[in-house]
């Protein structure tokens, strides 16, 4: 997963020929930063992917987040089954 993450990062950044410090600059922290999301080191927030998001011109739910894939994965599952267990419950 961290694979996935890393390269997807980096290709949405070079996309928009973006280099690490010029993206870190544009969201307020060091290419330093940028690097570690991008090679899975450092976690990111969902604060700070709506940021990058927002200056890459993507939608934040675009930027994955390598550790928390499952529970999201788990959480939209579980929304996708409410409708079902209402109407099993006549409601």
């Amino acid at each position: 997963m961290k694979g996935n993450f890393m390269s997807k990062l980096k290709q949405l950044r070079e996309e928009h020929n973006m280099s690490q410090k010029a993206l870190g600059d544009a969201v307020g922290i060091t290419a330093t930063s940028i690097s570690r999301y991008e090679i899975g080191k450092r976690k990111l927030s969902v604060e700070m992917a709506k940021k990058i998001a927002r200056v890459l011109g993507v939608g934040w739910t675009v930027i994955p987040f390598p550790c928390h894939r499952r529970s999201f994965t788990s959480a939209v599952r579980i929304m996708h089954q409410i409708p079902s267990s209402l109407a099993a419950e006549g409601m």
